[in-house]
């Protein structure tokens, strides 16, 4: 696996002559799968007791099999990406498509947002350390505006997260 920059096609931008070609969903650029992985480094850190979530807004070209979908990974940026280092992943296929003769509007309209999530715990290995993102999109799938956000979990999600731990036990005593 090779880690990059974001990969952008300057050529992107809405094509008339390519009408499978998805519309940007804004701006005037987006990246179109190339069967390469694109990775970064970003400036943030792991902090404990914070969910991360990447997302990335996709569209697939057409519906053909093993052409589309979209690989996202969260990963300790001081160690060198792959798919086994990472700390979140998902794999969607379930992106919408663009359909031939969509005008620009419509392809802006039909864009799917996807994420994956890490939560750090207090003790991480990862704390402190550079947060990586990065992505797999196969040749039928464009992406847009990739995100990386943070928060704390709320007190009331932790507490019932704790409940629901406490009553698996009791029930596995049981058993």
């Amino acid at each position: 696996n090779v880690a990059s920059s974001w990969l952008y096609n300057s050529a992107y931008a809405e094509n008339a002559s390519n009408s499978r070609r998805a519309s940007p969903r804004t701006g005037n650029q987006a990246m179109h799968g190339l069967f390469n992985y694109s990775a970064q480094e970003t400036t943030a850190v792991f902090e404990a007791n914070r969910v991360y979530t990447f997302s990335i807004w996709a569209q697939n070209d057409e519906i053909l099999n093993d052409t589309n979908g979209l690989f996202m990974y969260i990963f300790d940026g001081t160690v060198p990406f792959s798919d086994a280092n990472s700390l979140a992943s998902g794999l969607f296929t379930a992106i919408n498509a663009r359909q031939p003769g969509m005008t620009a509007a419509q392809s802006q309209a039909n864009w799917t947002q996807v994420s994956v999530s890490h939560t750090v715990g207090p003790g991480a290995p990862e704390i402190g350390r550079p947060i990586g993102v990065g992505f797999f999109a196969r040749r039928d799938t464009s992406v847009d505006d990739a995100t990386l956000t943070s928060v704390v979990p709320e007190p009331t999600t932790v507490v019932l997260a704790g409940l629901g731990g406490v009553t698996i036990l009791a029930w596995r005593k049981r058993r």
